[in-house]
């Protein structure tokens, strides 16, 4: 006997309820966590979940049921999201570390450009009894005029740099530092070297009085002692070319181009040639027949006034 009641007038048996035709909520779960797991990347577990729910529906569903295709999209969104979350992860990791990495390149091409630099001054000193641009072969400070490309006397900076400019002794792109492309642009060629044509301070000289019927000054070495550093001297312990400080020229408003305000880290260059980063303003020094100096501020004129690091930018 048939164990199926007979069928109803009409010959047809009455549809019945199938469970297996609704969609199981593990293919749903999955498409939502996908979906999810696109939108909100930076969450990359929303997408795993969205995986591993999509591979345990696509085991549970067989093909032509309902829900394998939510399942199988979960599988698709999970693996993408999760790529993407992946990739955005590694990037907020790295992201510093290439910050770092290029900030540390620009302070070696800025100390590479302050050797350059001295380099210039040592080429010119050949044809000016081992002196550097400012002073003249006498040791007098040059007046503001023709000579400094009417930037300024002698101990302007924007004046020596013009003397080295003018004599191609270093190229304009040399005084902008890599660090500080915005603020600086480079000397046109034409007209008086202006501050903002470079990014590097020099060592201050001036002392003493007006020379007898000229316009230039005569340097008092006996009472200046750093004055004898703005030759080639190959002095290892007197700074000559270093980074300028951005803010005021006091140790209360220091700063650099490398720091936040007060604070200063920069590159500078002794009279032997050698260069390095340091970490301070104040460095060990000793100009001309001076004391040795073991806390020199280079922006600061310590007494004795004179005989210590005196930078200027201007």
């Amino acid at each position: 006997m048939s164990q199926f009641p007979p069928p109803p007038p009409g010959g047809h048996y009455p549809p019945q309820d199938d469970a297996d035709q609704s969609t199981p909520g593990v293919a749903i779960a999955a498409l939502i966590c996908g979906i999810s797991g696109i939108v909100i990347f930076f969450i990359p577990l929303i997408a795993i979940a969205a995986f591993v729910l999509g591979i345990i529906g696509l085991n549970k569903i067989s093909n032509g049921q309902p829900g394998r295709g939510m399942a199988l999209t979960g599988v698709i969104l999970g693996a993408i999201g999760s790529s993407i979350g992946v990739i955005a992860m590694l990037i907020a990791i790295l992201l510093p570390a290439l910050g770092a990495a290029r900030r540390t390149a620009e302070r070696m091409e800025g100390t590479a450009q302050l050797r350059d630099i001295h380099q210039g001054m040592v080429v010119y000193s050949n044809t000016n009894k081992t002196r550097f641009p400012g002073l003249n072969s006498k040791g007098q400070v040059l007046a503001d005029g023709p000579m400094t490309g009417n930037s300024g006397d002698g101990d302007a900076p924007q004046a020596r740099y013009w003397i080295l400019l003018d004599g191609g002794f270093i190229l304009p792109e040399q005084l902008t530092s890599p660090s500080e492309t915005q603020a600086i642009y480079d000397y046109p060629g034409t007209g008086p070297v202006q501050a903002d044509h470079y990014s590097y301070a020099v060592l201050s000289f001036k002392n003493g009085g007006p020379v007898p019927g000229s316009q230039a000054y005569r340097v008092d070495f006996a009472s200046a002692p750093r004055a004898a550093e703005w030759r080639v001297s190959l002095n290892s312990q007197a700074v000559v070319v270093s980074d300028r400080n951005t803010g005021a020229n006091t140790s209360t408003t220091i700063q650099s181009i490398h720091t936040d305000p007060g604070e200063w880290r920069g590159s500078m260059v002794w009279g032997d040639g050698h260069a390095g980063f340091e970490q301070s303003p104040i460095v060990q020094t000793k100009y001309g027949s001076g004391a040795m100096n073991t806390q020199d501020h280079l922006f600061e004129d310590e007494p004795p006034a004179g005989s210590n690091a005196l930078m200027r930018h201007k």
